[in-house]
């Protein structure tokens, strides 16, 4: 019976022993939380790329690439019109099997002309990679470095993509980022 009481006793006394303990946990628990929490921040990559010295030249050098070979694509293609313009209207004078010569001739021309502008699409695809890449290199040393100086663990690019659907401002970056790219990308 007496190792009831005490048993009793013991249950009631806990509660009232660890009640003035609660506040000490919670600020240790608070404490580790926000020791623990990692600090993030985030980039708008584009706005990197859109507004930095090298971002700028590598668009233009893109853009260099794309209208030389667009040149040469727009001159074939005109040599192709013309000769279906000149087929159309010496049509009715031509004989049968020289009518057919000339559209066989067309035809063959006119696939040439689209292996080309595959090609061409696939050069353009491969320069634009090469340089983005060349691009994104550049932009991750420096976001790392900004990061490390500034004691963030993660940082997220706030682009177009969809990745940060909101960003609080105090913790864009992209400022820092832009001016490190503009002073050390080579």
């Amino acid at each position: 019976m007496t190792y009831r009481i005490f048993r009793s006793r013991a249950i009631w006394l806990l509660p009232v022993l660890l009640i003035p303990l609660v506040p000490v946990w919670t600020l240790a628990a608070d404490a580790a939380a926000t020791k623990a929490a990692p600090r993030i921040a985030w980039v708008d990559a584009q706005a990197v790329l859109d507004e930095t010295a090298k971002g700028k030249d590598i668009k233009a050098r893109l853009d260099a690439y794309r209208e030389s070979r667009e040149k040469v694509m727009n001159l074939e293609e005109q040599d192709l019109k013309k000769l279906k313009e000149k087929i159309e209207q010496q049509g009715a004078l031509l004989s049968d099997d020289a009518r057919r010569q000339k559209v066989l001739e067309l035809n063959e021309k006119a696939v040439a002309f689209q292996e080309k502008l595959q090609q061409y699409q696939r050069e353009l695809r491969d320069k634009s990679d090469e340089l983005i890449g060349e691009f994104n290199e550049m932009l991750v040393q420096a976001v790392q470095k900004v990061a490390a100086s500034e004691g963030y663990q993660y940082v997220f690019d706030h682009g177009g993509d969809g990745a940060v659907l909101y960003g609080a401002p105090e913790y864009d970056l992209t400022d820092r980022v832009k001016a490190e790219i503009d002073a050390h990308g080579e």
